[in-house]
């Protein structure tokens, strides 16, 4: 009898841990890698996925890489965008996320931030990144970049928050305030350009009875014959220090408000 009853709490004890195990979101195997466009063979996908998770972990950020092969007409932006509000990436806020989207349609590459991830992560250390990436993405090593860019998130997570950090929030109607501005201003200096210049072209209609004569004093302009001759030549060569492509300010993160109401940060560019 003693024997039936430790193997029926033996065979309840192992039913309790599988339903801990399974029903544990920490252990629900959720993906990082969404590899729609198929840049990746089945093992470089299993091996950026558990790189991907591993640094989810350890940097306590939710990472995802996605790949696409129809833009569906957006930007890499707003694909980034919608990606995230479906899939529900971040914490349980929806925050303290980074999302890099590969869009093979319009040969373009976005980094998308949220929350934490866009405190790390500011538009220059975003541009720092894309620079790492970008000739790989040229070359078409599509695993060797996003494994550099796992490298960028982990460096930054661990050099923490730059002292100088500072969120500015740029709303779409700003944006498209601004450029309504923009067109105006050049619409009116156009007019106004037209004008000036329309006048000036009615003035000059009426004949001129002014000549060279009127300023050149007869028999008085001479031409000399000169010649210059070149015994020594010496070239000086000096290396010109160009700009980083990395433009924006020092701690500066950029977030933008999106139709779902979340903020976002982030940067892209075509490759």
């Amino acid at each position: 009898m003693s024997n039936v009853v430790m193997k029926l709490f033996y065979r309840m004890g192992i039913a309790i841990m599988l339903l801990i195990t399974f029903s544990n979101p920490v252990n629900s195997a959720t993906p990082h890698v969404y590899d729609h466009a198929k840049l990746f063979t089945d093992s470089e996908r299993d091996d950026l996925e558990q790189q991907a998770t591993t640094l989810s972990e350890q940097v306590q950020l939710d990472i995802a890489v996605v790949t696409i092969d129809d833009n569906a007409g957006k930007t890499a932006e707003e694909n980034a965008m919608d990606f995230f509000d479906e899939h529900d990436l971040g914490n349980e806020d929806g925050e303290d996320s980074v999302l890099l989207l590969i869009d093979m349609d319009g040969r373009e590459v976005f980094i998308l931030t949220s929350g934490l991830g866009s405190k790390y992560l500011t538009d220059q250390r975003l541009d720092l990144v894309l620079d790492d990436i970008y000739p790989y993405l040229s070359e078409q090593n599509y695993t060797s970049a996003v494994e550099f860019f796992l490298t960028g998130v982990n460096e930054y997570v661990q050099q923490g928050i730059p002292a100088d950090q500072h969120t500015v929030v740029v709303s779409e109607k700003n944006e498209t305030s601004l450029a309504y501005k923009l067109l105006v201003y050049l619409g009116i200096s156009s007019v106004i350009g037209l004008l000036v210049v329309g006048g000036m072209a009615t003035k000059n209609r009426s004949t001129s009875s002014i000549s060279k004569g009127t300023y050149l004093l007869k028999d008085s302009f001479r031409l000399i014959r000169h010649e210059d001759h070149h015994y020594n030549t010496k070239v000086t060569k000096r290396r010109i220090q160009t700009q980083s492509t990395s433009g924006s300010r020092p701690g500066r993160s950029t977030v933008r408000s999106s139709s779902s109401g979340r903020s976002y940060g982030g940067r892209g560019r075509k490759f």
